[in-house]
C-alpha cells in the first residue's frame, strides 16, 4: 500500500534530474505491479533478496540465539570485537525494520520509553 501524504502544490517544485518519479498504483486502482513485484531485471532480484532478508531477520536472530543456547561451544570462535560488530549489525537490522508509525507509537508513551531507556543502562 502507498502512504497517503498531503503535499502542498507548489509551482516552483519540480522533480530532480536523474531520480525517477513514482506513482502510487494502489491508490489509483491501477493493476500495474509494484516495483518489488515487477518481473525481471537485476534491480527486481535485489529487491526480492532484500525483502527476504528483511522479513527473515527475526528468524535469523532467533536461530542464532537457539543455537548458542543449545551448543554454546559453537560460538567460542566469536571474539569480543566480533560480538560488538554482530550486535551492531543486529541492532541496525532491527532499526531498519521499524516504520514511522512504530516510532510515532513509541513517542506517544513517554513514561514507558523513559523507563526502558533507564533500565537498559542500569
Amino acid at each position: 500500500s502507498c502512504p497517503r501524504l498531503r503535499i502542498s502544490a507548489a509551482p516552483s517544485l519540480r522533480p530532480l534530474r536523474g531520480i525517477p518519479s513514482t506513482r502510487c498504483h494502489a491508490a489509483a486502482g491501477d493493476p500495474a505491479p509494484a516495483p518489488s513485484q515487477a518481473p525481471g531485471g537485476a534491480r527486481a532480484a535485489l529487491v526480492r533478496v532484500g525483502e527476504a532478508l528483511s522479513l527473515g531477520f527475526p528468524l535469523w536472530v532467533a536461530s542464532a540465539c537457539a543455537l548458542a543456547l543449545w551448543r554454546p561451544a559453537s560460538f567460542l570462535w566469536v571474539t569480543p570485537t566480533a560480538q560488538m560488530v554482530g550486535l551492531s549489525f543486529t541492532m541496525l537490522g532491527m532499526g531498519m525494520t521499524l516504520t514511522l508509525d512504530d516510532l510515532r507509537t513509541a513517542l506517544l508513551m513517554p513514561k514507558e520509553l523513559a523507563a526502558g531507556f533507564l533500565l537498559q543502562y542500569t
